[in-house]
């Protein structure tokens, strides 16, 4: 039964990833208190909430990049960071590599 909330929860953060509900209120949504959302979602996925969010974003930034030819700061502030140099930083340390990396290969693909 837990196990099914919790992937009730990926599937909203799925859908409102651009704008995806607190914590809290994810919980709420799912009938469960957030202790025990965040719990299961840990070990049905084995990331928290917000890692689970922040990578998904992580991703949608390195297509919007790659395929869509978006900026870096671009394709950051539309997966929700406002700051580029956050988005940088988390990029860098989740891909193992600057965002440019993949930016300037999607534009290659373009010419």
């Amino acid at each position: 039964m837990q196990y099914e909330r919790a992937h009730n929860a990926r599937e909203i953060l799925d859908r409102r990833l651009a704008d995806p509900p607190k914590a809290l209120d994810l919980a709420r949504e799912v009938g469960v208190n957030l202790t025990t959302l965040q719990s299961n979602f840990k070990l049905a996925f084995g990331t928290t909430i917000f890692g689970y969010v922040r990578v998904q974003r992580l991703k949608m930034g390195r297509i919007l990049m790659s395929e869509h030819g978006l900026r870096v700061a671009e394709a950051g502030r539309h997966v929700g960071f406002s700051n580029p140099a956050a988005f940088t930083a988390a990029y860098r340390k989740h891909f193992g590599h600057p965002p440019t990396a993949d930016q300037v290969r999607g534009q290659q693909r373009q010419h």
